[in-house]
């Protein structure tokens, strides 16, 4: 890293220059003053792929993010940002702290609905029964608790797989094990997949392992659980004793967080017909199924719970289902949300605020003028007005998302996401295909999503023509990118990379990608062309070109000339 380079970042990042520093933490660089140069270098060992924040503190131009770092190690720390202007901010400072008291914060208003929990009984959790294994290990892997505990998730020559306490091993010299015993706490079922044991920090005061797998899981009330995962909790012991805290089945890893701000942390399960919640409420702990008193609590028809998600940022359980109010119009059901939080004592149950719209935006858009305009165009464009006339009296621009910034090397990409609602004359006779779906206000999404691509150079956004395919990601909307840029004047083939170039071929087609390039003459789509066939080699995947052209064969004849002669150059490389 050029010392200007260094700069520039760290500058861009904090606002100040190295200068204006002391320059402490320079030394876990190494300098080479001939080169007047930083070097750093590092791998999957002591990379931070992320920081989950558990939620922070605004203070005038300051924000207070606090994390607990299993990564670096330290526990508790607070990352300080400072608010430069409305899309940036600089790094203040990242030290350790203590567990932070953060108070829970709840919507706007009062709930939809608040249900009880003071009739929980509560539970206690019991040590489990241990049953001693002897040199039957063929295979397994395992960790360590704090407190030297070792974990084995193994799978023993009796056929089954444990999770056990390792009390005694050891290899022989030719390196196989020699000597095993073990003490399992829990068979995993024989349908199970996946099965794995991991660390847990700070539920009901206690650190532990948690041991989870996946399989089919039985019914609960006739409901369909279907394929998840199993999670146990367990707290051992010095003599390696297990204590099993709480046990759920939840689509994603359970939130171990603080959900009421009294700085005691809850476990929430989420998953599709099913949501469990484990509290501690005066030193004894609860358990309750959230999905079951949800239900149960609401005056409806009929209520479907679809699927449901642990928000970390916010502190609660995100629901989407439907909801039938009357049976008697056609089995008429609309989508719902629900946000259900938990103040220590009962489930707060919010509602999206009704939808109120101005000039076809909803009041919910935050956008600039410039990409509301152009969101709302596109719109327009994209639907017949015989909609309208048909089965809707109005429309609405529903989301402008800004959800990407590509950097270029002279410019910027923005990425906005955009969607829209119509407004049904009468929604029972809205059919419900193909993903649409009615609110509950009547307002009918037809899944009109798409992307808009703005070039951002000197502080001007300029729409780029060609949208991004909404079913898009990864590589292949990069190839997607560069069709768009090269399509707009902003690159050309000479700069797009072998995966660029690739991915081009696979999403657009060869015949389109080759017209486009080939205009460009052989100095420039020559050394292109080259560098895809490179690329495809390297990715081992050498044919994949002549497979292409064998599958989009009937489009050859459409070639442009200059599109002809990048065929027959290319033709010649991959002989």
């Amino acid at each position: 890293i050029p010392v200007s380079d260094l700069d520039a970042v760290f500058c861009d990042n904090t606002g100040l220059h190295l200068t204006d520093t002391k320059q402490l933490g320079l030394d876990r660089f190494e300098y080479l003053p001939q080169y007047s140069a930083y070097y750093h270098s590092h791998g999957d060992t002591n990379y931070r792929d992320s920081v989950k924040i558990v939620g922070g503190v605004r203070e005038d131009d300051l924000v207070h993010l606090y994390y607990y770092d299993d990564f670096m190690g330290g526990g508790w720390k607070c990352v300080t940002l400072r608010e430069a202007d409305e899309d940036r901010w600089h790094f203040v400072s990242n030290l350790e702290t203590e567990k932070p008291l953060l108070p829970a914060v709840y919507p706007e208003g009062e709930p939809w609905l608040t249900v009880s929990l003071r009739d929980l009984e509560p539970y206690e959790p019991q040590p489990v029964e241990m049953t001693l294994h002897e040199d039957d290990c063929a295979g397994g892997y395992g960790v360590m608790t704090d407190n030297g505990v070792e974990v084995y998730i193994y799978t023993s020559t009796d056929g089954n797989t444990y999770a056990a306490v390792i009390d005694e091993w050891d290899y022989s010299g030719s390196g196989e094990l020699s000597r095993w015993q073990a003490r399992s706490f829990l068979t995993i079922p024989k349908n199970a997949r996946d099965a794995d044991v991991f660390f847990f920090r700070d539920l009901f005061g206690y650190d532990g392992l948690y041991v989870s797998y996946e399989g089919e899981m039985p019914p609960i009330d006739g409901r369909i659980n279907g394929t998840s995962r199993i999670y146990h909790y367990y707290t051992f012991a010095d003599d390696g004793t297990p204590t099993e805290l709480a046990c759920c089945i939840s689509n994603e890893e359970p939130l171990i967080c603080d959900l009421d701000g009294d700085g005691e942390n809850e476990l929430l399960a989420d998953g599709p017909e099913r949501a469990d919640l484990f509290f501690q409420r005066d030193g004894r702990l609860y358990a309750v199924d959230v999905y079951e008193r949800f239900i149960s609590s609401w005056d409806a028809d009929e209520v479907w719970w679809f699927n449901s998600t642990a928000d970390e940022s916010r502190r609660c359980l995100k629901v989407y289902g439907y909801v039938a109010q009357d049976l008697s119009i056609d089995d008429h059901m609309a989508a719902y949300w629900r946000y259900i939080y938990f103040n220590g004592d009962d489930l707060l149950i919010y509602k999206d605020p009704e939808l109120t719209v101005s000039d076809n935006v909803a009041g919910t858009v935050k956008a600039p003028d410039q990409v509301i305009a152009d969101a709302k165009a596109a719109l327009e464009t994209g639907y017949s007005q015989e909609v309208l006339n048909d089965w809707a009296d109005d429309w609405c621009l529903s989301r402008c998302e800004l959800t990407d910034r590509v950097v270029r090397d002279d410019y910027e990409l923005e990425i906005y996401r955009v969607e829209n609602l119509f407004h049904a004359t009468d929604p029972s006779q809205v059919m419900l295909a193909g993903g649409a779906y009615v609110r509950e206000d009547g307002w009918v999404s037809i899944n009109h999503s798409r992307y808009l691509v703005y070039q951002v150079k000197d502080g001007r956004r300029r729409l780029l023509e060609g949208g991004l395919p909404f079913d898009i990601a990864g590589e292949a909307r990069a190839g997607e990118l560069a069709y768009i840029e090269v399509d707009n004047g902003l690159r050309t083939p000479a700069d797009l990379t072998g995966s660029e170039l690739l991915w081009l071929f696979r999403t657009r087609g060869p015949w389109v990608a080759l017209d486009m390039i080939g205009p460009y003459g052989e100095e420039v789509y020559g050394p292109a062309l080259e560098r895809l066939c490179e690329y495809t080699a390297m990715m081992g995947t050498p044919d994949e070109l002549q497979e292409l052209f064998e599958n989009w064969s009937y489009a050859q004849s459409g070639l442009s000339a200059a599109g002809r002669q990048a065929y027959d150059y290319l033709l010649r490389i991959i002989g």
